[in-house]
């Protein structure tokens, strides 16, 4: 892992795209179930609005477990922009706040934090 890494930032640095690291984060029965009420309730891509939602994205990575399975957490996205939202976290973090708004955004992140 620690090669990958080393890997992905020398690509970064030459300006060449970056492909995620693969998550440890093991997914259990309560990850399964928010995923398929997010996609559930946004039936079409957030973004593209046309698509079908085919995977749910954490506005706040789900490694924060106080709001890991919280709908308000979840986004329904298509797969390909899930992939790049995932490379691209400056771009999601403004496009979530241009969705959600800036207090929801903000609210999110302070529960996860342990700040509410």
């Amino acid at each position: 892992m620690i090669g990958e890494a080393r890997r992905q930032k020398r690509a970064q640095l030459r300006g060449k795209p970056v492909k995620a690291l693969r998550s440890r984060i093991k997914r259990d029965s309560r990850d399964v179930r928010w995923s398929k009420d997010i996609r559930a309730r946004d039936a079409m891509c957030r973004f593209h609005g046309h698509h079908p939602s085919e995977e749910a994205a954490h506005v706040v990575p789900r490694r924060y477990k106080k709001v890991r399975w919280d709908p308000q957490n979840g986004i329904g996205l298509c797969r390909s922009q899930h992939a790049f939202f995932t490379e691209h976290p400056y771009e999601w973090e403004i496009w979530c706040r241009s969705v959600l708004g800036d207090d929801e955004y903000e609210r999110l992140w302070q529960i996860a934090r342990g700040m509410k």
